[in-house]
């Protein structure tokens, strides 16, 4: 047994650092990144992203036009899932195109009665329940006709850091969502999502229960891309976290930080359980920081179970992030070709979001909580079909640092 999970951490090793010695050459059975596969996903996903930019500049009439090629290349791909995909999305983008031309006439006149409620509630509805703007649409809510959505308004607004109140408007965003469809549908429940995330560090059972199992039930991906909030000033010049703990399925080979790796002084074994690892790794994480961990998986254990799962720890102990689906702060990366940029460049493919695990280590998060009670993340990876995988972390604000050499 010993000699195996030597060699196996051997093989993890050289998969790892070979990455950098020299760019493979393909022709071998080791030919990951290549091939028709890779060049589909890549051209799948520029075409989502030439939509989601149409959409957040307002260009509905664009957003339009590269969903119908998105579908149009679909349907010679011969790929049913991805026509499936591509059809769904340009039904969502022509509706949004259709509500934005019929909430129109609503903030043309707003600019010159900005107290008007029926004009606020059409725009204030337009705006929180298609674009995401929760920001500016739930002031025009709250300037809307008397009604529930109005008093959820004012009671989301009102709320402020108050865990209980909190609580209680997640859970009417929740309830409300159940009388929506499609994009609306969504985007009230990533509302209710978005909140209970923010406090269900803070909340005793059963309603920790709730929000957990409410979180993991939201949407991953919105069928529309959200405007982000106004970014908060932050202090860039104290670290955020001060450790994370990771709990992998099956192990972590190299991790670096802002491009350099990790010494392996700075990685504290914490736990083994048949092959799977949870691991404290010391490190000072600041805003505009990235951390990067190489996690590999055996297919053939298990039933093809994997896992991953990060909690990064301030000096208290206390939870400063979590691996997650929803903050967009976490990016994958699955093609040899393209991981030494991946590493040492902090935005390089950090649109290319990290995605659930469809065969989740059956003791689940209960690992990871073990060690950190207030983790209110989710299980991520690469591409399902990767059993080598980088997952980097971005840290929220701060300016970029200078790419460091990988080793």
């Amino acid at each position: 047994m010993l000699v195996l999970k030597r060699f196996v951490l051997v093989i993890g090793i050289v998969f790892s650092t070979a990455v950098f010695a020299a760019e493979p050459k393909g022709g071998g059975i080791f030919e990951f990144g290549e091939g028709k596969q890779s060049q589909k996903r890549a051209d799948t996903a520029a075409a989502q992203k030439a939509i989601d930019q149409a959409i957040l500049k307002d260009d509905y009439e664009g957003a339009v036009k590269a969903a119908v090629a998105a579908e149009s290349a679909a349907r010679t791909s011969g790929d049913a899932a991805q026509l499936s995909a591509a059809t769904a999305r340009l039904s969502d983008v022509r509706a949004l195109q259709a509500q934005a031309a019929k909430v129109a006439p609503a903030i043309e006149k707003l600019k010159n009665s900005p107290d008007d409620a029926a004009a606020n509630l059409e725009a204030g509805q337009f705006l929180c329940f298609w674009r995401g703007d929760w920001e500016k649409g739930l002031p025009l809510l709250v300037k809307g006709p008397d009604g529930d959505l109005k008093a959820l308004a004012q009671e989301d607004l009102a709320a402020g850091i108050d865990s209980a109140m909190q609580f209680g408007v997640a859970n009417a965003w929740w309830a409300y969502s159940s009388h929506l469809d499609g994009p609306p549908k969504a985007f009230a429940r990533d509302r209710a999502a978005e909140i209970y995330v923010k406090v269900v560090a803070k909340l005793e059972p059963p309603n920790r229960t709730v929000a957990q199992n409410r979180i993991a039930q939201a949407p991953v991906h919105l069928p529309l891309p959200r405007v982000m909030p106004t970014a908060a000033v932050v202090d860039t010049s104290t670290p955020i976290a001060n450790s994370v703990q990771i709990v992998c399925d099956d192990f972590a080979c190299d991790i670096y930080h802002n491009g350099k790796l990790i010494p392996v002084e700075n990685r504290k074994l914490q736990g083994e359980e048949y092959g799977a690892q949870g691991e404290l790794v010391t490190v000072d994480l600041k805003p505009g920081d990235w951390i990067v961990f190489n996690v590999v998986n055996n297919r053939q254990r298990w039933g093809g179970a994997y896992y991953f799962a990060a909690a990064g720890q301030d000096a208290a102990g206390g939870l400063a992030f979590a691996s997650d689906l929803r903050s967009g702060n976490w990016s994958a990366c699955d093609d040899l070709k393209e991981v030494s940029r991946f590493v040492s460049e902090r935005d390089y493919l950090k649109d290319h979001a990290a995605q659930a695990i469809q065969k989740p280590w059956d003791a689940n998060n209960d690992r990871i909580r073990k060690g950190n009670p207030d983790w209110n993340g989710q299980a991520i990876w690469g591409d399902p079909n990767s059993r080598s995988t980088w997952l980097k972390y971005i840290v929220p604000g701060g300016e970029k640092p200078k790419p460091a050499a990988t080793k």
